[in-house]
């Protein structure tokens, strides 16, 4: 039967550098301020259409590394509770 070792530090950390990820990426830029290098016509109005749905996606993603961060970060506190948990009650400790 194969056997699956979780290591919760690992599980909490992997969540808060998610969670750094998450942070990092809404704190990027604002690329609009760069449409001006394009001058007036077509280009300037066709870049900020891709930035705006380059937004929309990079914050659909923040929200989604946030979320699995947090998840991770949770997970890994209950892991060590459920250790703790589990050794006490193998050594005849409280229940």
């Amino acid at each position: 039967m194969p056997s699956v070792r979780v290591d919760a530090a690992e599980v909490t950390t992997l969540g808060l550098r998610l969670l750094d990820l998450a942070d990092e990426l809404a704190a990027q830029g604002n690329p609009q301020i760069d449409a001006w290098a394009f001058g007036p016509g077509q280009s300037a109005s066709a870049f900020e259409e891709v930035v705006a749905q380059w937004q929309l996606h990079r914050l659909r993603l923040c929200g989604a590394l946030a979320g699995l961060g947090e998840g991770a970060v949770s997970a890994g506190g209950l892991y060590v509770d459920v250790e703790e948990t589990n050794g006490r009650l193998m050594i005849g400790g409280d229940r």
